[in-house]
């Protein structure tokens, strides 16, 4: 994590920014939101003033309660937006009101049973409100904490919504009531050549941040059938792992089985001691000893499923060319390939099975722009 005094100009005007007023702030992948949202809690409690800081999922949650304990940030609570509205409608009596799943929360009839006073927000849940990731909360979500929150500081990517009905930032500024968003244009994760082949895949919403750093071009590493291409990327990942001290690894897969299959040849080619992993979203039931309760802190492979990866970071990611969306080429769909490509601040690996060019959105799109890659 950053400390204050090594921050940007700009990260610490928005860290510094009233602790009385709300604010939208838009920044790209590798801008520092997270960041911001840490530094801006600590302001905040040096203010006498509590602070939530709500997350999309788990892994992010894990990361920023590590930092929360490592800077010494009082009155601050760090939890996933599905586990504040949870807590939220049981203290208040009922189980929160669903629409197609479990996690998929009726917002609409949330707000009603608040502006009828059927909802009692406890003290744990109150405060001045840091959304990071933002893009990934539903309009009417963001409504309900503008209503609850002392303030809301909403930090949000766009271009790292892979949801089709997640948040817009003109949703964000009409929801939170701000009249408009200030922005963070400096990538300070990824290298230039990583940030090249990460802006194929960019959406055009607001100023791509421009990298600074220079490192390796993303290596294309060429594969046989599916069996092959999961060897190669735990081989690449053992490799790395052992070649760098104290490194974080990132090997991402569409699912649980596919994250099954990519654990056992991890653990063949490293041993388990190495490798943490995560698979499914999740609430507050887990224990702190549970193997999927991941610590950043400890070098080695951190084994997630696509959807797991939003604010986190890793010294390399190593990944297949099957990112899988449904077989949707979508606007979401091309935002997880963005998202996934903005996660090294070093290097990145993609393992592919050239046989399998044809409808392969992703690899068509890293063959148009070979001069961007190496490929081996």
């Amino acid at each position: 994590m950053v400390e204050f005094e090594t921050l940007s100009e700009p990260q610490r005007e928005i860290v510094n920014l009233r602790s009385d007023r709300s604010y939208v702030i838009q920044g790209g992948a590798g801008t520092g939101k997270t960041v911001i949202a840490l530094h801006r809690a600590k302001k905040m409690s040096g203010e006498g003033l509590k602070t939530v800081i709500l997350v999309h999922n788990v892994p992010l949650k894990n990361y920023i309660d590590a930092e929360i304990a490592r800077m010494e940030i009082e009155n601050c609570i760090v939890r996933t937006f599905n586990q504040w509205v949870y807590r939220i409608c049981k203290v208040s009596g009922f189980e929160p009101p669903t629409g197609k799943s479990k996690y998929d929360y009726d917002y609409e009839k949330i707000i009603a049973l608040f502006e009828e006073n059927r909802i009692s927000v406890p003290d744990d849940c109150r405060g001045n409100v840091i959304i990071d990731e933002s893009q990934d909360f539903p309009p009417l979500l963001l409504r309900f904490i503008r209503l609850v929150a002392d303030t809301v500081t909403c930090l949000i990517d766009p271009n790292q919504s892979i949801h089709n009905t997640d948040t817009s930032l003109v949703d964000a500024l009409y929801e939170i009531d701000v009249e408009s968003a200030r922005t963070l244009d400096v990538n300070f994760r990824s290298t230039c050549e990583s940030a090249a082949v990460a802006r194929i895949f960019w959406n055009e919403s607001g100023i791509y941040p421009a990298s600074f750093r220079h490192g390796q071009k993303p290596v294309m590493v060429s594969c046989g059938d599916d069996s092959d291409r999961t060897r190669r990327i735990a081989e690449i990942a053992a490799k790395y792992n052992f070649k760098n001290d104290n490194v974080s690894i990132g090997v991402f897969v569409n699912g649980i089985d596919e994250g099954k299959k990519m654990y056992d040849a991890l653990s063949d080619e490293l041993g388990r001691r190495y490798i943490q992993y995560r698979f499914s979203k999740d609430d507050d039931k887990k224990a702190d000893s549970d193997p999927t309760k991941i610590d950043f802190a400890k070098p080695g492979v951190k084994l997630f499923t696509y959807g797991m990866i939003k604010g986190l970071d890793f010294d390399a990611i190593v990944v297949g060319d099957n990112i899988s969306r449904a077989g949707i080429e979508d606007d979401a769909y091309i935002n997880m390939l963005y998202m996934t490509l903005t996660r090294a601040t070093s290097d990145i690996y993609i393992c592919y099975k050239d046989a399998d060019d044809d409808g392969n959105y992703f690899l068509q799109k890293l063959k148009e722009n070979r001069g961007l890659c190496e490929w081996r």
